[in-house]
């Protein structure tokens, strides 16, 4: 890493037409370097919703997963699988219930 750079720094085309491209961090110049010894990839991330309902949904954090809504949802799959066992107080270090997960969710053979 660039010594001095920070997310904030810029890669800068310099105005007097020349090839050169300083990198700048809060107005100072770190680095410059040449058109030939920069490559530059972009890459553009969007989130893409399918209606104004599911952006307001992700927006405000609606259905974001919490330890409650986790227990929950296994639960239910406990349930529907016909298994019985107690709601945890404590889930993450609950040996009946973790135990029980893993018999229903057990952990795939590894090959060689």
């Amino acid at each position: 890493m660039l010594k001095g750079a920070t997310v904030d720094s810029e890669l800068l085309p310099v105005a007097d037409g020349s090839d050169a491209w300083p990198v700048v961090s809060n107005g100072e110049e770190l680095i410059r370097y040449d058109t030939s010894e920069l490559r530059i990839s972009v890459s553009w991330k969007a989130e893409v919703f399918e209606n104004a309902e599911a952006a307001r949904v992700r927006r405000e954090g609606s259905d974001d997963l919490d330890l409650d809504r986790v227990v929950d949802i296994f639960m239910d799959a406990l349930a529907t699988s016909g298994i019985s066992c107690p709601r945890p107080d404590e889930p993450l270090h609950d040996e009946t219930f973790i135990s029980t997960l893993n018999a229903l969710y057990p952990m795939p053979a590894l090959r060689d």
